[in-house]
């Protein structure tokens, strides 16, 4: 099937895009394509016409079917695109994607990928399927690289040319005039209300485990992650979630604790402070696109817009975890970043921005453990290829380099538990879950020995989840494996590869495949009942101590009003919040800067590469919502900064 449908799509690469025979074909593929989309998506179960309205197959089937309209009766032609390169920086990505979407289809329908692949009637819808998908986003793309190559050219004369009532008119004024104050008073009016109902701030788990162990008198709570097996048996504290997030969330539940005897209002300092660093990195990243990357005001009101309203972004902004910060931090980090980018030999100038192009690198690592690994390869590409940026580049990686290694003594001078290696080997451990369950008669007696010294071997079949990998990390024998175990059991890993990589390749893409398809599942959105419940279980544990959480009957009850009709209301556009969609985006883009040879930009995409890269290697699907968190909030900005960002050579 697999390779039936590859040479499906080399037939079609070549005679869609130029052939008259395309006129005909494109639209006849793409209809019973859609067709067969909406049967198979709908056929999953929908009770009642609100679910089918909400389904996100009914919300991504509108913009296709404009897009199928738009592009079939006005074809717009773009000569760079009709060499054999251009075509390739097209075609190459429309069929990576076909392929993403139809293995995705496979693993939600069937819970299988590669595994019992036959040409039966199922897999001919697939490929029928295929061929529709590679026709439009052949096109799709093709376009959308000439809109993104011609549009924001004359700004002065389009933002001149808007049209529009007194009222808008005037704030798109001031929208150009003060960027900064106007984005950040409009979240502010927007979210406000919010903000209150919201008191004292959203809870998830993992937040309980924070709280505890800053509080030595609460220990009986925490897990045996940490008791007992501590470095000092006075110290409880565990580098497993940033210790600067849970020291801050700590001396602001002190703070309430001394001045009101009162926890909520401890908390609710901390979500404030959140809430103020999210709607500054905003406001700022919006300052950058309109004073320099030129972005007309209509466009920069719909990006605030879609920030204010969007309920992805609306639900994490009171939510406390580690996430949002995070995200914030990085948003800063790539507003400065393109500013320092866009004035050539002129660095001392913007000091302003090299100060929080600093101050924000240093955030980002210090509230995300594996926020190092997103930032530093893209300052060591800056360093040694891009001479705008060259000099910032190289001080942000000596600035990092000593706040690191001060971050490291301070945990081990202070006795600081270290985190677990577990979290590293969460994507190995469940490829050698699903290798054990699919081929446990060709694991020798050695290699079940050496799994056996880091997990129990016989829950492994129990234990395995397609979707999570948090069971199989979770039976690791914490504490009890020595450095030369993890070198025996990564070497059984590798040589179980060697024999089945396919098994490997296959466990991984099961259990991250919403990072490529959009499909019937969308990023989680924390609620309020959710919320109540984590509440409710660190409150038994807190109570010792003198002080609990809770959320107050009278806002609780106007919260969860407003997330019901919030969701029913955004259920028409729920396909924004796949994480497919920003992950797609990142390779359309890196495909046409390569095209482009514009090594900036290609440097700036490292960003959202590795933050992908980084949840694949997670324990969890893509639908986990705070973990794609920081693309939502930072993706759109840096398209419009990639829209006009210099073409700088390479130096030598």
């Amino acid at each position: 099937m697999i390779l039936f449908s590859f040479l499906v799509i080399a037939i079609t690469l070549f005679c869609v895009p130029s052939s008259a025979r395309g006129r005909i074909y494109s639209p006849l593929c793409i209809c019973m394509g859609l067709i067969l989309y909406l049967y198979e998506e709908l056929a999953g179960g929908c009770s009642n016409v609100c679910d089918i309205y909400q389904h996100p197959a009914i919300s991504s089937c509108v913009p296709l079917t404009a897009i199928i309209i738009y592009l079939y009766w006005h074809p717009r032609k773009n000569k760079d695109l009709t060499d054999v390169p251009g075509h390739l920086y097209v075609a190459i990505p429309a069929m990576l994607f076909t392929l993403g979407c139809i293995s995705g289809h496979r693993v939600e329908l069937t819970g299988r990928w590669l595994e019992g692949l036959t040409l039966g009637c199922a897999e001919m819808y697939s490929i029928i399927y295929l061929m529709a998908l590679y026709c439009l986003f052949y096109h799709a793309i093709k376009e959308a690289y000439t809109l993104f190559g011609t549009s924001f050219q004359n700004k002065s004369q389009r933002d001149a040319n808007c049209k529009g009532g007194k009222l808008l008119q005037k704030y798109l004024s001031l929208l150009q005039t003060h960027p900064f104050r106007v984005s950040f008073f409009t979240l502010l009016a927007i979210y406000a209300p919010l903000a209150i109902i919201s008191y004292p701030g959203l809870f998830k788990w993992d937040l309980d485990q924070q709280i505890l162990q800053a509080f030595p008198e609460l220990q009986a709570g925490l897990s045996s992650y940490t008791v007992g097996h501590q470095i000092d048996s006075d110290v409880y504290l565990c580098n497993h979630h940033p210790i600067a997030h849970t020291m801050l969330v700590h001396c602001c539940i002190r703070i309430g604790l001394c001045l009101l005897h009162n926890g909520n209002i401890g908390v609710y300092l901390f979500t404030l402070l959140q809430f103020a660093s999210i709607l500054c990195a905003i406001a700022y990243a919006m300052q950058v696109a309109v004073n320099k990357a030129c972005v007309p005001s209509r466009v920069c009101a719909c990006l605030l817009a879609f920030m204010a309203l969007f309920p992805r972004v609306q639900s994490f902004v009171f939510l406390i975890t580690k996430d949002v910060p995070y995200a914030a931090a990085l948003l800063t980090f790539i507003a400065a970043g393109y500013t320092l980018a866009v004035r050539p030999g002129n660095w001392k100038h913007e000091k302003k921005a090299l100060c929080l192009f600093i101050i924000s690198a240093v955030a980002t690592i210090s509230f995300r453990n594996e926020g190092i690994y997103v930032i530093t390869p893209f300052l060591l590409l800056c360093a040694c290829f891009l001479k705008n940026i060259r000099k910032s580049a190289c001080a942000a990686l000596i600035v990092i380099f000593f706040s690191t290694f001060i971050k490291n003594a301070s945990l081990e001078y202070y006795h600081v538990n270290p985190g677990s290696i577990r979290e590293t080997l969460c994507l190995p451990l469940q490829q050698t879950a699903r290798y054990v369950v699919t081929y446990p008669a060709e694991v020798t007696e050695e290699e079940k020995r050496a799994i056996n010294q880091v997990i129990p071997y016989e829950e492994i079949a129990h234990k395995y989840n397609i979707d999570s990998a948090d069971p199989i990390k979770d039976s690791w024998r914490e504490h009890q494996v020595s450095a030369q175990d993890t070198k025996d059991y990564l070497r059984a890993w590798f040589h179980m590869f060697a024999k089945h990589p396919l098994c490997y390749i296959e466990a991984t893409f099961i259990n991250h495949y919403l990072t490529f398809y959009p499909g019937r599942k969308i990023t989680t959105c924390p609620d309020a009942y959710e919320s109540v419940h984590c509440m409710d279980l660190i409150s038994q544990k807190t109570r010792m101590a003198g002080f609990e959480f809770h959320h107050p009957p009278v806002l609780l009850k106007q919260l969860q009003r407003y997330i019901m009709i919030r969701e029913k209301v955004y259920g028409c556009i729920s396909i924004l919040a796949s994480a497919a969609i920003y992950t797609w985006i990142a390779i359309f883009l890196i495909a046409y800067f390569i095209w482009k040879r514009n090594p900036t930009a290609l440097a700036f995409l490292t960003l959202p590469g590795c933050v992908t890269v980084i949840c694949i290697l997670g324990p969890l699907n893509a639908d986990y919502g705070r973990y794609i968190f920081p693309l939502i909030l930072t993706e759109p900005f840096l398209v419009l900064y990639l829209k006009q960002i210099p073409n700088t050579p390479k130096t030598k």
